[in-house]
């Protein structure tokens, strides 16, 4: 589950979610219930001099960031909102990132810039990416029961167009409401893992550095549709991995 919420964030993020100043801003009232608002912690982020756009409603289950104003508020849709700071410090980033943890979120990746938290009703993700001093925070909140859609366990046809895994069963295979399609498998030799990345290969899937440390491949047709599989071995079990894909018609 955490998973697939960090890969949706990632690539949210990768894909230039919300351009600036390009939506409406968030509707506080539109907002879904939250169980409670984020704990306040001895972690204090100092306030800049400027005036503060307040910290929306909606999201008041992920800690605020303070440190600067919000220089840009956007809202992507019911469920995911960016915002854009400027003048922010690398001091004021691990600031931020120890009143994440002391709220319960815990890092995804290996860059130190993705966080979610998992509750039994609500699932929630933050996430950033900086230019210099300039930075964009990615906010998600979706509901946990409605975050993940059942589906068949073989290939599903939602990722036709990406090759599948051969000679596996799936035990689950997932979609998100963005329309991100995760496969769950077990007992995958590596030798069959290796075969999987040369298909991709052959399938003129090219590696792509999506900046995370998550391994990604992408494919652009003829008529610029886009195939995008990111292949995900978990550490939990030996042989567990996950396969995402998402296809982007062309515009």
């Amino acid at each position: 589950m955490k998973n697939v919420l960090y890969v949706m964030l990632v690539l949210l993020m990768i894909l230039g979610l919300g351009g600036c100043g390009s939506a409406p801003e968030v509707d506080a009232a539109a907002s879904p219930e939250t169980s409670s608002a984020a704990v306040e912690s001895e972690v204090v982020i100092p306030e800049s001099s400027a005036e503060i756009v307040p910290w929306p409603e909606k999201f008041a289950e992920i800690p605020a960031y303070t440190a600067s104003a919000i220089t840009d508020l956007t809202a992507v849709d019911d469920y995911t909102g960016s915002m854009q700071f400027s003048d922010v410090t690398d001091e004021e980033i691990a600031a931020y990132v120890t009143l994440l943890e002391a709220n319960g979120f815990t890092a995804e990746g290996t860059e130190g810039n993705n966080y979610t938290k998992i509750t039994s009703e609500l699932s929630y993700a933050v996430g950033w990416n900086r230019e210099a001093s300039d930075m964009k925070l990615i906010l998600m909140i979706t509901p946990t029961a409605a975050n993940d859609k059942e589906m068949i366990t073989n290939w599903p046809a939602e990722l036709e167009g990406i090759p599948a895994l051969d000679g596996y069963m799936a035990n689950s295979a997932t979609m998100n409401k963005d329309g991100l399609v995760t496969v769950d498998y077990s007992e995958v030799a590596d030798a069959d893992l290796e075969a999987y990345r040369a298909k991709l290969k052959e399938n003129r899937f090219e590696p792509v550095d999506i900046g995370t440390g998550v391994e990604a491949y992408v494919y652009t047709d003829g008529i610029g549709n886009e195939f995008l599989v990111v292949v995900n071995p978990q550490d939990d079990v030996a042989g567990h991995l996950q396969i995402s894909g998402i296809i982007t018609p062309a515009e």
